[in-house]
């Protein structure tokens, strides 16, 4: 049987999570555990998602093509994309992480 103790365990030793947690309280009385917790953002990521949304949004305009709104979101996405792709090829980015 697997122990959720040890799921836990396996999160914390994985690099794939892009958050670390940080035990900082225990109340002796009721057992309530506080946790901080700490995310960090990949850009690759963040890259891949936008991808992706654009990917559906492509599909949704040739689904509704009467609807602007959506072309415009599209469009929008699509240049936010293109602003993220420059940032990370960018070789001052790469040096400051």
């Amino acid at each position: 049987m697997v122990k959720l103790k040890n799921i836990l365990n396996e999160v914390k030793k994985k690099s794939e999570y892009d958050f670390e947690t940080q035990q900082v309280n225990k109340d002796p009385e009721t057992g309530a555990v506080t946790w901080n917790v700490k995310y960090d953002l990949s850009l690759e990521d963040i890259y891949k998602d936008l991808d992706g949304i654009i990917r559906k949004m492509k599909i949704s305009i040739r689904k509704n093509p009467n609807d602007p709104r959506v072309r415009d979101i599209w469009t929008d996405a699509k240049n936010l994309r293109n602003r993220l792709q420059r940032i990370i090829t960018d070789p001052r980015w790469k040096q400051a992480n």
